[in-house]
């Protein structure tokens, strides 16, 4: 019962230095990100439904990355408080370790982390999406281009086939020139080739073309038809044979795992993209990291509320500095997990670091 109580008014604590950090954070985002896009707010007299949709919908993810400093400079207030009020001592002295005195701070970052990550996955990346859509075609007024005509490309499809083509137009579905070579096991079965093909209901239409098989493990053509028009039952779509140009924030981890898997079967290479995926499991869990982090810095050390507001910046700083430095060292020097998660790995090795020193000062 004395933990729960204690917990709770730990709890409450810590309630409202987050709120008024992370609401105060927010505002300052979002006015500055006002100031930032004005001119273009003015020059393409966008109307107050078309900003206030921007803005609403662009702030989520700005707030998911906002989170961790908030946390963190409402976890250094509230020790800092305590410590100063010597009320940390009454709790040791009274024989709870530091541990479990603060085992509630532990669970709220915990917490906080799992609800950035089901927002990540949830509805933050179609809110981004949605912000972008409405600022390139409400405001700015370019419109959502897109590149229709592909030339001369070999690509990997469905069940072992491979696509070679002049040039395809995924508005009409049409090709021109396609050759489709059919592997099964790694060796050359059967290849189409025609003047041109387009995507109907049942597969697509070649026409003009010929259809031949082989045998001796691919070394020898064994027939050879020649055909006006006909109709293969082939799955791919005229948008699976090409890349589509996307952006990481505007997908959830599954949807970005499976682009990477079809970026792959079209020979492009993904290594940013694979960096992207655990940057967005990794980004998260910062509240937590941080949490971890912050206890034992605060505690090492008395903390007043402008130290505190210095500690967090500092800090603020020197992990988005290990975020883009870990994304740079995955592009060719680490494997993208590593980089992706070199921030979080770092703070979580320094908070033990604190832990230990602040366990030989006692």
């Amino acid at each position: 019962m004395k933990m729960s109580l204690l917990s709770r008014y730990l709890f409450d604590q810590f309630v409202s230095p987050f709120l008024a950090s992370y609401g105060g954070i927010c505002t300052i985002i979002l006015v500055t990100h006002i100031f930032e896009r004005m001119s273009a707010f003015i020059q393409g007299r966008a109307t107050l439904g078309a900003v206030l949709g921007y803005l609403a919908t662009m702030m989520p993810l700005q707030c998911l990355e906002a989170l961790p400093i908030a946390v963190l400079m409402a976890i250094l207030f509230v020790l800092g408080s305590l410590q100063r009020s010597n009320e940390i001592v009454a709790m040791t002295t009274g024989g709870i370790p530091p541990e479990k005195c603060f085992g509630v701070f532990f669970a709220t970052g915990l917490c906080l982390s799992l609800l950035g990550m089901a927002a990540n996955e949830t509805f933050i990346p179609k809110a981004t999406h949605y912000s972008r859509l409405v600022y390139h075609t409400r405001i700015d007024h370019l419109g959502e281009w897109k590149q229709v005509n592909f030339d001369n490309k070999i690509v990997s499809g469905d069940e072992g086939r491979f696509w070679y083509f002049a040039r395809l137009n995924t508005d009409s579905g049409q090709v021109n020139g396609p050759i489709v070579d059919s592997y099964e096991g790694g060796v050359l079965k059967k290849q189409v080739s025609a003047m041109t093909a387009r995507r109907v209901s049942e597969g697509w239409v070649f026409e003009k073309g010929a259809q031949r098989e082989y045998e001796d493990r691919g070394a020898n053509l064994a027939s050879n038809q020649l055909f006006d028009q006909q109709v293969f039952p082939y799955t791919e779509t005229p948008e699976n044979l090409v890349p589509v140009e996307i952006h990481p924030e505007e997908l959830n981890a599954l949807g970005l795992k499976s682009y990477i898997r079809r970026m792959k079967s079209l020979g492009l290479p993904t290594r940013h993209l694979e960096v992207e995926l655990y940057a967005k499991l990794a980004l998260p869990l910062a509240s937590f990291v941080v949490m971890c982090l912050g206890i034992p810095l605060a505690l090492v050390r008395r903390t007043s509320r402008v130290r505190a507001v210095v500690y967090t910046l500092g800090l603020s700083f020197f992990y988005l500095g290990l975020v883009q430095f870990g994304k740079a060292l995955a592009q060719s020097w680490v494997s993208p997990f590593a980089g992706a998660w070199l921030a979080n790995g770092t703070c979580m090795i320094l908070s033990v670091f604190l832990w230990f020193r602040r366990r030989a000062m006692v």
